[in-house]
């Protein structure tokens, strides 16, 4: 038996069926694939009943999306608390970014996610931790500036 014709027999749950008309196997889940492997051997022809090898291999499959699925997910998690460590390492620097092609600068006074992306805030502005395109240390231009003038003060001596 084949697993559209599981999908498409009216016993099939509501997200299979919707599976099914819009064809996309990404949004099913461990259990859809379980569900659709026990259809498929209590609809089998018992006369042609399917290979031992078949059923492991499905299973196999199922175990592999799993941790497919898995894995991506942890990198995604992964990759979201490197961008809020960056993001919060800019706290008290200041920074430059292009925010709808206007260039926006300021020292970070926030770090924070939503929806999946990492934003820095400084003042009333916020902005997305990949449209900053510069950072430094006003502490240190400043120090540099009293140390040239120290230096000119020298010269002057």
């Amino acid at each position: 038996m084949n697993v559209n014709d599981i999908l498409n027999t009216p016993s099939a749950s509501t997200s299979s069926t919707e599976v099914s008309r819009g064809n996309d196997f990404g949004s099913l889940k461990t259990e859809d694939f379980m569900q659709i492997l026990i259809a498929e051997l209590s609809n089998q022809d018992p006369l042609e009943p399917m290979d031992n090898e078949q059923i492991l291999n499905q299973v196999q499959a199922i175990n592999e999306v799993n941790a497919t699925q898995s894995l991506v997910e942890t990198l995604g998690n992964l990759s979201l608390s490197q961008g809020l460590g960056s993001a919060s390492n800019l706290i008290g620097k200041e920074i430059t970014a292009e925010v709808g092609g206007v260039e926006v600068s300021g020292i970070v006074d926030r770090a924070e996610v939503e929806d999946g992306e990492v934003f820095v805030s400084f003042g009333d502005q916020r902005v997305p931790l990949s449209s900053v395109t510069g950072v430094s240390d006003p502490v240190a231009e400043s120090d540099d500036a009293e140390a040239g003038d120290d230096l000119e003060t020298d010269l002057l001596v």
